[in-house]
């Protein structure tokens, strides 16, 4: 069976990231995109999925500084990780979330290309 993996690349945020979790371990980082990403990796035990409660790994590549455009180059990251020895076993669902936390303002975005290879 394959193992159960969240992939997230976080670009900007404000309060909380998941690194400031219980339990996530800095694996390394690296440039790309102009920028520099921590990537961590954390355990989330007995907790909602897509197969129901279990324990499973989630991915971050979290981007260091804030920028308002630009592109993210996903297979970088999936490289990376990957590199890193970090299993990655297979996609089941990809989705492009812009999320807020105890924040306000907008986001805009004019294209959103998704390539599979």
């Amino acid at each position: 069976m394959e193992p159960l993996i969240e992939f997230y690349v976080v670009e900007d945020w404000c309060r909380w990231i998941p690194s400031m979790a219980e339990g996530s371990v800095l694996k390394d980082s690296f440039e790309i995109d102009g920028s520099i990403y921590d990537i961590y990796e954390s355990t989330r035990v007995n907790q909602p999925s897509i197969i129901g409660n279990t324990t499973f790994q989630q991915y971050f590549s979290i981007r260091r500084d804030v920028r308002n455009s630009g592109s993210i180059d996903i297979s970088a990251h999936f490289d990376k990780w990957e590199s890193l020895d970090m299993e990655l076993g297979k996609m089941n669902e990809v989705a492009f979330v812009v999320e807020g936390y105890k924040s306000n303002g907008r986001f805009e975005f004019t294209d959103l290309e998704v390539i599979v290879q």
